[in-house]
């Protein structure tokens, strides 16, 4: 007999995979040809055309709207903490604001912190930290030897890094649409619901700030400085690797723009399959991040793929699948033993997924295809580990979702619903983080 659950579980991985690749081939088919016209069009929905763009507000003009929201956003998340430990009978005001990084130096932050103050190293449970990315504890240990406070060095390193991941957002969204569209995607990036992350010391606003550097060298056509900053973002996460779809469209746009109209079908002739192939494998440098990386596993532990193993076996984390990150992740935010880890880690883990996709379907053509299928390969890999707790922290650190919800927020209406959301996300997550402890 058919185990019907099997069959089931792979019918669902081979739709998504159609899915997933239909989807990929609609937005990379935009920069060459259009199925009805057999041109090459460059255009949206909006009729817009991907390669003209408007010149980029410069990085002075960029930084007052921005800081203005980075202050208000991280004075909201420091009083928002103050709030709900007095509510909690936790720690009072006065106490709270005293011990800041004592309160929000929790879980991989004070891995981050040590591998900042003495480095890897092969024996014990320490070494178990080669699991992270070295370049942000890297810039930390840089910092730390001017001020002397490795604490201090993290929480400068990582609002710096926001700081600038919003001027880079800012130059971005307002050099494609407009001035208005660029504070709205700020904004959101500044008050989404997990954006304390971009501030603590995490990888999330470096990892931020080198993807959208990546995007802002190649939407300039500095293809070296582009490929370098992808290089970066890989070597932070592993999902910096993504970077290279972002640059291989700007790359194949770049490619058209000059050249006359021609059939679809000439696409598949060998001069236009060897120029997509060399930019393909011009992209590929963005692996060198991560080949870094594995040296460093080499160096540290004499395998290069010894982070797989610490991962398997002491994080249960393997490559899996998002059908069955989904299945898991559903049975625990209904039945899991502890009421804290439902609220804090399975149903957000659930609602971000979901909200995710929503935007990314609703954006299909109003963003630059570049986006659609950097976000969709994104958000499989961020969820498809075998034993996810992590997702909305990963989705927030997602750079292109917010370009892609400035798009949909242009009626004000949607603007203030969306903020709105965003805000009571902002206190509810606080105080998963503070208060409950179960927010990873």
């Amino acid at each position: 007999m058919f185990d019907m659950k099997l069959l089931l579980q792979l019918s669902v991985h081979a739709g998504m995979l159609v899915l997933l690749g239909v989807l990929l081939v609609r937005y990379f088919l935009t920069p060459f040809a259009s199925a009805r016209t057999g041109a090459w069009p460059l255009l949206t929905r909006d009729s817009k055309p991907h390669n003209r763009l408007r010149p980029a507000p410069s990085w002075k003009e960029s930084f007052l709207p921005v800081v203005l929201l980075f202050l208000a956003s991280r004075a909201m998340f420091i009083l928002l903490g103050g709030i709900v430990l007095e509510m909690a009978d936790t720690a009072s005001f006065p106490q709270y604001i005293r011990n800041l990084p004592l309160y929000w130096s929790r879980w991989d932050a004070r891995h981050y912190l040590s591998i900042a103050e003495d480095w890897y190293v092969n024996t014990g449970d320490e070494r178990l930290k080669l699991v992270f990315y070295p370049l942000y504890p890297l810039l930390v240990r840089v910092v730390n030897g001017i001020t002397g406070n490795v604490h201090l060095s993290a929480y400068l390193t990582s609002n710096a890094c926001l700081l600038m991941s919003g001027v880079a957002m800012y130059r971005i969204v307002a050099r494609e649409w407009s001035r208005k569209s660029a504070m709205r995607a700020v904004f959101f990036l500044m008050f989404a619901p997990l954006s304390f992350y971009f501030s603590v010391p995490y990888t999330e606003s470096l990892f931020v700030l080198t993807t959208l550097l990546a995007i802002d060298f190649a939407m300039s056509r500095k293809w070296a400085p582009a490929l370098m900053m992808g290089a970066l973002s890989a070597l932070t996460r592993s999902l910096g690797l993504l970077t290279a779809v972002l640059i291989f469209y700007e790359m194949l746009i770049d490619w058209r723009t000059d050249k006359p109209l021609r059939p679809a079908k000439q696409l598949l002739r060998l001069p236009y399959l060897r120029h997509m192939g060399l930019r393909a494998l011009l992209c590929c440098t963005v692996a060198l991040g991560f080949g870094a990386y594995l040296l460093l596993n080499w160096q540290i532990s004499g395998d290069p793929f010894r982070f797989l193993e610490y991962q398997a076996a002491n994080w249960s984390q393997q490559f899996g699948s998002l059908w069955y990150t989904i299945e898991y992740s559903l049975v625990n935010a209904l039945d899991f033993h502890v009421p804290g880890y439902r609220t804090g880690v399975w149903i957000p883990q659930i609602l971000y997924l979901a909200a995710a996709v929503a935007i990314c379907l609703l954006c299909m053509r109003r963003v630059r295809p570049g986006y659609g299928a950097y976000a969709l390969l994104y958000i499989y890999m961020a969820y498809a580990p075998t034993w996810l707790l992590s997702g909305p922290r990963y989705l927030t650190a997602m750079a292109v979702l917010y370009p892609m919800l400035a798009q949909l927020t242009r009626r004000k209406w949607a603007f203030y619903l969306m903020a709105a959301l965003s805000l009571i996300g902002c206190a509810v997550m606080t105080r998963e983080f503070l208060v409950v402890g179960c927010l990873l």
